[in-house]
């Protein structure tokens, strides 16, 4: 976030040029002075003293503002930094889609796992990264927090040519001030180790099962405890 630009004047300035503006005022009409009784003058000159407190007041009032308001876009400007260095390192996918299913924000874990850079991202949709039916996938998953607002998880997988990650994603709506959704936040997390670790397994015991049920003879098998898991 931005401060703009102050290009009003100053407090001091406008104080300055009233009293420059008050005196010329008591110099082109000085039979008012002189036709008003002392107690008039006095309770005149009582009215601008207050009116010069009052805007000494005022004026102290707007440089505490603008103080705190410098101070909270500092602060802005510092937490903003900090996020976008966390976003842009991390390992996991980060990015934001419109409701249409165009980029407005990728980080480059993703660029990165696609041979892209950020840039090449932004302002493309689904459909210029993927094919149609990986692009229609990612639309209906995301098309789903606009219509309902709530969260949605999905398991996702990215074809690359020469191998097929796969992704854990939660999708999370980003709402304006009046709730509606004008962002889809997708979180990525590579699960492609976790994912052959499980189908090698799964293939393991396959074929192990399919050599004990082949085999003629008796075959068992028990664990540390004694206890027979296949026979």
């Amino acid at each position: 976030m931005t401060a703009k630009k102050n290009t009003g004047r100053n407090p001091e300035e406008l104080r300055r040029r009233a009293e420059e503006i008050d005196r010329e005022r008591i110099r082109q009409t000085p039979e008012i002075m002189e036709s008003l009784s002392p107690e008039a003058a006095w309770q005149l000159i009582r009215e601008l003293r207050v009116n010069q407190i009052a805007m000494e007041l005022q004026n102290e009032e707007l440089r505490r503002l603008q103080l705190e308001r410098e101070q909270v876009e500092d602060a802005l400007r510092e937490s903003e930094l900090k996020y976008r260095t966390l976003v842009e390192h991390t390992s996991e996918v980060i990015f934001c889609v419109n409701k249409d299913g165009y980029y407005t924000f990728v980080n480059n874990a993703l660029a990165s796992a696609l041979g892209k850079t950020p840039e090449d991202f932004i302002g493309k949709s689904f459909w210029d990264i993927y094919s149609k039916e990986q692009a229609d996938f990612r639309h209906e998953a995301t098309s789903k927090v606009f219509q309902t607002r709530e969260k949605v998880q999905k398991e996702i997988t990215v074809p690359l040519p020469d191998r097929t990650l796969f992704y854990y994603a939660t999708i999370n709506p980003i709402m304006d001030s009046q709730g509606n959704v004008i962002l889809a936040l997708v979180h990525s997390i590579d699960i492609t180790d976790r994912k052959r670790t499980a189908e090698a397994l799964a293939s393991s015991e396959a074929q192990l099962r399919t050599l004990v049920e082949t085999i003629p003879d008796l075959i068992w098998l028990k664990n540390a405890d004694g206890v027979y898991f296949v026979v």
